[in-house]
C-alpha cells in the first residue's frame, strides 16, 4: 500500500509504517473463518455475531472484517469517517475532534441496538482513535454542544490525550467501560487500533469497553488546572462528581499500534543503510521535540505525540510544526513527521516532508517562517513552499510517526 509519493528512505519508511498497521493487514491477522467456524484471536465463537464501532479507522475496520465474514454478521451499527452499508453493518458519518448532534442520534442507535443482545450472542467491537468524539453519548446533566466546548476548550489549551479523555470519560455514559453494560449479558470482544503511544487501553477512544473507576477527581483536578472549572454549569460539575457503573470487556485486544509502525519504518532505514535511533512513546511540547531532533547526531525514527499550543487562527498541527520548527534549529537532511491517520491539526494534511532546501525556497519567496509559526499556520506555509503531505483519511489511527535522515 502507498499513501505518500516521492522514493527514497523517508517516504519509503513511512508508507511501511502506514501499511504495517492498517486494518486490512491487522484484521485478518485476528479473524479468521475456518468453513462455518469463526475465530478471533485463536478463540472459536459461537451464536449470534453483532457489530459495533467507533473512530476514525472502524469504517476500514469493519470493511475488512465484511470481507472475512460477510453476512455471517447479523447486525452491526458502526460510527465512522462515512455513510455506508456493508452487508448487515451500517456505517454512519460522525464528527471529529468534536461531537455533534449526528454523532449523539448515531450512538443512541448504537446503545438500542446493544440494549437488544441476549445471552450467548457475541459481540465484535471496532475500536480506533476518535471514537472519543465520533461515539458519545452524554450525561443527561450534559449537552453536546457542552462537551464540544469543554473538548475545545482543553485541546486549545495544550491539554493531553489523557487529561483530554479523562475529562470525556467523566461526562460521557458509554465511555470508560459504559457501553459494555449496555452490550451485556453478550460476549464482548474488542478489537482495537491504539492512538496512544503507552497503549493505556482508557486513552483510545475514552475506552467505550474498558471500565475506568474512581477518576472524578482526576477529572476535577484537570479542569481546575486549565483554569475551566469556575466557567462550568452546575450540570457538568455533577456530571463529573456522579460516580458510575462501568464494566470491561471479555477481550480487549490491541492489533495495531504505535510501536508496530514505528517498527516498520525503522526497518526500511536498516534495510537502507541508514544508522538511526529509534524513539518509542515521544510527547510533550512541539518545541522541545524539534530542538532535540535537531540536535541529534545521527538520523532517528520517532513515534508518539506532542502537543502544540494553538496561538492564531492559521491552518496546521503538530506534524507540519514539528518539521518547520526543526528546520529552524538546524536540522540538516530530509524529514518527515505525519498523523498516520492522514488528518494533522485542522489542516487537510497528514504532515510535512523537508529538507534544508525547503528554508531556502522560503528565503525565495520572502516568507518569513517564524511569522506562519505565530499564528499557528504551518500549513500555508508549506503550501506556499511545498513539503505538505496530503493523503486523506488512511483508514488507519496509531498518533504520530517522525523519520529524520541526516546529512
Amino acid at each position: 500500500m502507498k499513501f505518500i509519493d516521492g522514493e527514497g528512505p523517508v517516504s519509503d519508511a513511512l508508507n511501511s509504517a502506514i501499511s504495517s498497521v492498517h486494518p486490512d493487514t491487522v484484521i485478518p491477522e485476528n479473524v479468521v473463518l475456518n468453513g462455518e467456524k469463526i475465530e478471533i484471536a485463536g478463540e472459536k465463537i459461537d451464536g449470534s455475531l453483532f457489530v459495533f464501532g467507533m473512530g476514525k479507522a472502524s469504517y476500514h475496520m469493519a470493511r475488512a472484517l465484511y470481507s472475512i465474514l460477510g453476512d455471517k454478521v447479523k447486525d452491526g451499527i458502526v460510527n465512522s469517517i462515512q455513510d455506508a452499508r456493508l452487508g448487515n453493518i451500517e456505517v454512519k458519518k460522525a464528527s471529529h475532534p468534536y461531537p455533534d448532534e449526528r454523532t449523539l442520534r448515531a450512538t443512541e442507535e448504537a446503545v438500542e441496538l446493544a440494549r437488544s443482545l441476549n445471552e450467548g450472542d457475541t459481540t465484535i467491537v471496532l475500536i480506533s482513535g476518535g471514537g472519543s468524539s465520533m461515539f458519545c453519548l452524554p450525561h443527561p446533566s450534559v449537552s453536546i454542544e457542552e462537551i464540544r466546548e469543554i473538548s475545545e476548550a482543553l485541546m486549545n489549551n495544550g491539554a493531553d490525550i489523557w487529561e483530554l479523555n479523562t475529562v470525556r470519560r467523566s461526562l460521557s455514559l458509554v465511555k470508560g467501560g459504559g457501553f459494555t453494560r449496555y452490550l451485556r449479558p453478550a460476549k464482548v470482544i474488542s478489537l482495537i487500533i491504539s492512538d496512544v503511544a503507552d497503549n493505556h487501553l482508557p486513552s483510545i477512544a475514552s475506552g467505550p469497553t474498558v471500565a475506568v473507576h474512581g477518576e472524578e477527581e482526576r477529572a476535577e483536578d484537570i479542569l481546575r488546572e486549565y483554569g475551566l472549572w469556575d466557567s462550568l454549569s452546575e450540570g457538568v460539575r455533577k456530571a463529573i462528581r456522579e460516580k458510575k457503573e462501568r464494566e470491561s470487556a471479555d477481550e480487549n485486544l490491541i492489533i495495531a499500534d504505535n510501536a508496530r509502525a514505528v517498527n516498520h519504518a525503522s526497518a526500511v532505514l536498516s534495510a537502507n543503510g541508514v544508522s538511526h535511533h529509534l524513539f518509542h512513546g515521544i510527547k510533550g511540547n512541539v518545541e522541545d521535540a524539534a530542538r532535540d531532533i535537531a540536535g541529534f547526531r545521527m538520523s532517528a525514527v520517532m513515534g508518539g505525540e506532542t502537543t502544540a499550543e494553538v496561538r492564531g487562527n492559521g491552518r496546521g498541527g503538530r506534524n507540519q510544526e514539528l518539521v518547520l520548527r526543526a528546520l529552524l534549529n538546524g536540522f540538516k537532511g530530509k524529514m518527515a513527521s505525519i498523523g498516520t491517520d492522514g488528518i494533522d491539526g485542522n489542516s487537510p494534511y497528514a504532515g510535512a516532508i523537508a529538507d534544508e532546501g525547503t528554508l531556502k525556497r522560503a528565503l525565495a519567496l520572502g516568507i518569513d517562517p517564524n511569522e506562519y509559526l505565530e499564528r499557528s499556520d504551518s500549513s500555508s506555509f508549506f503550501e506556499k513552499v511545498g513539503g505538505a503531505i496530503r493523503t486523506g483519511y488512511t483508514g488507519t489511527n496509531v498518533a504520530d510517526v517522525v523519520v529524520a535522515v541526516k546529512r
